[in-house]
């Protein structure tokens, strides 16, 4: 595995990779991870959970990434020689790295594309000429959504292109069965970084009518970006700020309590892949409000295991809330049929095998293909 983002960095595609390459050793493969960083302060080597990693240490100079990449690359092909490996498998996908995924001489070179940054970029000619050579040295391409599947088909059409959903470990999110949320919680949590993209500002927009009608509860928001201080005003303009708190970064390990202690988990994204927060919600027997969008979209089935809004609608979130936070048995029936799914076709092992089979049939493919030279 080869990724740019990576622990201990959080967020949804480092926790991607951590879980999916802990499933593949658990599985019985050799798997190690190679972490290209600008965090010089973090150990070169270290094994994290029973996981190797190898970090390739960068100037923190984006402006001229192309450049500081060059004696990184160096490095990593020296690695990949050693290490003989019979699949590399990208999470990364800048173009300072086009020369070095040029290079790799692996038998089988997969990537997946994570980002709705690609989808994007893929909506004006020079971004779809990037991505198309992001795209050109591999052998299959995994994509975790929908939307993003068939943006790819159509910049990569002569690539194989395999539809793999964001897992989660249904072992740590899990319900707590000694404290029954459903009767009495009263947090609303949002556990989205504080950027545009995921929505939240409509959900502080949501915030007086639903406060209105609860006073009791509390409006979280789990995460730290860019918008903090701009959402942290409207909450003053708006005199509400005894119903929300921004608890900035959550780490990982606290995530599990905070879902076990929400009563309703609030996705409002303008745009999303596979939401690795939204799964680990629902594996948690959370009842969801997620936007009409992307991904969520895919995940939840409105009325059966959670309830859709139309992305940008605070008036829609709010019904959402109240309508769940009314009704506990109604809470209670979507966090449970939301559980039942994770368990049944979200597990990070069942994603593990799927993606490994791939890798099976490409290697077996190389290999006729070298005997028929």
């Amino acid at each position: 595995m080869i990724a740019s983002d990576f622990l201990p960095n959080i967020g949804g595609i480092a926790n991607h990779i951590y879980n999916l390459s802990r499933a593949m050793r658990q599985l019985g493969h050799d798997c190690w991870v190679l972490h290209l960083t600008t965090n010089r302060c973090l150990p070169t080597t270290e094994t994290i959970n029973g996981l190797p990693v190898v970090r390739f240490k960068l100037p923190p100079y984006e402006r001229i990434k192309r450049l500081t990449a060059i004696p990184a690359a160096g490095s990593v092909l020296a690695f990949l020689r050693r290490f003989c490996a019979d699949v590399v498998h990208w999470h990364e996908l800048s173009n300072a790295w086009l020369p070095l995924r040029a290079l790799i001489r692996a038998p089988v070179k997969v990537v997946t594309v994570h980002s709705a940054r690609f989808i994007r970029h893929s909506k004006h000619a020079m971004g779809r000429l990037s991505n198309r050579l992001q795209l050109a040295f591999a052998d299959a391409i995994f994509v975790p959504s929908n939307q993003l599947h068939n943006v790819v088909l159509s910049l990569a059409k002569q690539k194989e292109v395999h539809p793999i959903s964001n897992g989660v470990d249904t072992d740590v999110f899990k319900p707590d069965n000694k404290r029954n949320k459903a009767n009495g919680g009263s947090m609303v949590l949002c556990p989205r970084r504080l950027v545009p993209k995921n929505g939240v500002e409509f959900l502080v927009e949501a915030a007086p009518r639903i406060l209105e009608r609860f006073p009791q509860a509390r409006i979280v928001f789990a995460g730290s970006g860019r918008l903090l201080e701009k959402l942290q005003r409207r909450v003053e303009e708006l005199r509400i700020r005894m119903g929300v708190e921004f608890f900035g970064h959550v780490p990982y390990t606290e995530m599990p309590r905070l879902y076990r202690e929400a009563a309703v988990v609030v996705m409002p994204s303008l745009v999303e892949a596979t939401s690795l927060a939204c799964l680990e919600a629902m594996a948690s027997g959370c009842a969801v409000v997620a936007s009409r969008v992307g991904g969520l979209a895919e995940l939840i089935e409105d009325g059966v295991d959670g309830l859709l809004v139309e992305p940008g609608n605070p008036a829609q979130i709010a019904e959402a809330v109240c309508k769940l936070l009314a009704d506990s048995d109604l809470r209670r029936q979507l966090g449970q049929k939301a559980r039942q799914k994770v368990v049944k076709h979200f597990s990070w092992r069942a994603q593990a095998r799927k993606i490994i089979s791939v890798y099976h049939r490409l290697l077996a493919g190389k290999r006729r293909e070298d005997k028929n030279c």
